[in-house]
């Protein structure tokens, strides 16, 4: 079946690689392409969707083949990053943690829609501002933002939130994050100042 320029391949074997509880460090080891007759159908799909983060046609249609094949918490994190992450409900938030619990850092990274923050440069023009708009690198967790010339990392867990506001660093957080949590944990603590009045 053909949606405009993508196609849903109707025989595509499911490889195991892709499934929904494995990790996926492996799928960006080696430069694939979408060209290449070798690479499995869905890492086709999630480098289509790296290269073209706003075309919700090749989203809704990378979910589908999903649920085909009974990937229906990947399916589920997939549409619910349709919305943008402003104009999203409070279900569609409960359900893309939900959705998130299992599924690999990589992959959560590389089909997520989400704003950036903490960036601390002034900006003369409106900075992009979404993950998906920047510009990938080796790295499926980091991003390239040129109008700061900055990267932009990707956080999945608490952890990596202070050790990267620790040092500064421009942030996305998946949506599987409470995002009032993690800039208060990328804030790190307030410090008191006790002592006397002079």
């Amino acid at each position: 079946m053909a949606i405009g320029k993508h196609v849903l391949p109707r025989d595509a074997p499911r490889d195991a690689r892709w499934s929904d509880d494995e990790p996926t460090s492996e799928w960006f080891a080696e430069e694939p392409t979408r060209d290449d007759p070798h690479t499995p159908v869905e890492q086709r799909f999630v480098l289509d969707i790296r290269d073209h983060p706003d075309d919700p046609a090749m989203r809704m249609v990378y979910a589908d083949w999903l649920e085909q094949r009974d990937a229906h918490r990947k399916a589920e994190f997939v549409r619910a990053q349709l919305e943008p992450a402003d104009e999203r409900t409070a279900e569609q938030w409960f359900a893309i943690r939900q959705a998130a619990a299992r599924l690999s850092p990589e992959w959560r990274a590389v089909v997520s829609r989400v704003p950036i923050d903490r960036c601390s440069v002034d900006f003369k023009f409106q900075c992009p501002k979404r993950w998906e708009s920047l510009t990938s690198t080796d790295a499926p967790d980091v991003r390239f933002c040129g109008t700061c010339r900055r990267n932009v990392y990707f956080c999945t867990d608490l952890d990596q939130v202070r050790r990267l506001g620790r040092r500064g660093e421009c942030v996305a957080f998946c949506a599987s994050l409470n995002r009032e949590s993690a800039l208060e944990e990328y804030d790190g603590p307030i410090e008191m100042m006790m002592g006397e009045v002079a």
